[in-house]
């Protein structure tokens, strides 16, 4: 969206990359979320904890091939300065609790968060986490 700002950017690969921009960043920090029901997945990201913007919806296979998913959150900037940190692994929490902005009528399976730390500067690429979902 912004090349001067950072950016939520999903990326899901089937085969393939896709990227999809969300939305810039004001402030320092963004938390992101990613929730399963079934075989269908949520992204969603907040600039407070609180208040969740909804990114995208999109299913990888079936349940099974869902359960067998990995799931890892980055922060990039393709020709920016190199990273200086961002937030520890320890970072991902998860929680097996219902998450009503999935669906209006879903439960997710799994849900994690994980908080980013955005730099003063832009920043190279680092995988903060991959977990199972």
């Amino acid at each position: 969206l912004s090349p001067d700002l950072p950016t939520v950017c999903t990326v899901v690969t089937r085969g393939h990359s896709d990227d999809a921009n969300s939305f810039t960043v004001e402030g320092e920090s963004v938390w992101l979320r990613v929730s399963r029901t079934g075989n269908a997945f949520a992204f969603h990201a907040s600039t407070d904890g609180e208040r969740w913007t909804f990114v995208r919806i999109f299913a990888l296979g079936d349940e099974e091939s869902a359960r067998a998913a990995l799931v890892g959150f980055m922060a990039q900037s393709p020709v920016g300065q190199p990273l200086t940190r961002t937030r520890p692994a320890s970072g991902v929490s998860s929680a097996s609790r219902a998450a009503a902005d999935v669906s209006p009528s879903a439960s997710a399976e799994e849900s994690w968060t994980v908080a980013v730390r955005l730099p003063g500067s832009r920043d190279s690429t680092a995988v903060i986490s991959s977990r199972s979902v």
